[in-house]
């Protein structure tokens, strides 16, 4: 929220300051008749700083639609300014009708939103896990934020136990495929690199690491080939089963995910 505010103080500034800086150099005021040359050039050069101030509304507040304040601020002032005032009403029109729609086209040249969703802020960091119903299998871990896919492109790298009741499998990536998908509030897919996965859990009653097939390629310790949710009710228990045939069992009261991206 702070960042949305300092993105429209700033943007509004941007635009505001212009009007001002223009009208002081020409030695005019915007209440007052003007030649047709200068209505014209001031209305092109606001239509600009408005799109500048628009723009960086959605940058810094990291969203499109923090440009739309911009938009109407610059209508309301405007609209006061018109009623309360009997002079010439040329530059109010001009912002009210081109430049008050310039700013939220200036928001809309990033794409804001998304970039939220991918940043390093946003994925780097602690994630929920969204358990699945007892009985599931696969290789998707359903985060908060979205999915990761255990089985694509990274590769588990073995297991901590920083506490005695505390266990984290670790995987990392091995190439720009493995990555983080959600959703947007537009409601389009995003997507974001991982570079680390840790999956940790919590309050741990059991772990085991059952032994691998000797017949196996050291490589495939590294390939999980799916998880099983066994139980949800009283503790979350899973069993990762991996290529090599090796096979971790681990319950426990809670889960959750770190990732570095």
């Amino acid at each position: 929220m702070l960042r949305r505010i300092v993105g429209v103080v700033v943007g509004y500034a941007i635009f505001a300051a212009s009007a001002v800086m223009l009208f002081s150099a020409a030695h005019r005021q915007p209440h007052e008749p003007a030649p047709i040359a200068f209505i014209v050039g001031s209305t092109l050069l606001g239509m600009l700083f408005a799109g500048i101030g628009g723009f960086l509304a959605a940058f810094i507040g990291g969203r499109r639609d923090t440009a739309i304040a911009i938009t109407v601020l610059i209508a309301m002032g405007a609209l006061v300014s018109m009623f309360g005032d009997n002079g010439s009403h040329w530059s109010q029109i001009a912002a009210l009708v081109f430049m008050s729609p310039m700013a939220a086209l200036g928001g809309r040249l990033i794409k804001a939103q998304e970039l939220l969703v991918t940043s390093k802020k946003k994925v780097s960091g602690t994630h929920l896990v969204t358990v699945p119903e007892k009985g599931f299998r696969g290789t998707d871990i359903r985060l908060d934020s979205g999915i990761v896919q255990l089985n694509v492109s990274a590769e588990y790298r073995g297991y901590e136990a920083p506490d005695p009741d505390v266990v984290s499998l670790m995987w990392e990536g091995i190439n720009a495929n493995f990555y983080i998908v959600g959703n947007s509030q537009a409601n389009k897919s995003t997507s974001a690199q991982i570079k680390r996965l840790d999956w940790v859990f919590e309050g741990v009653s059991f772990f085991d690491v059952g032994p691998r097939d000797l017949d196996k390629a050291e490589s495939d310790d590294r390939t999980l080939e799916e998880y099983e949710v066994l139980e949800i009710d009283p503790q979350y228990r899973f069993r990762l089963k991996f290529r090599s045939g090796v096979i971790i069992e681990v319950a426990a009261n809670s889960t959750h995910v770190v990732i570095i991206s």
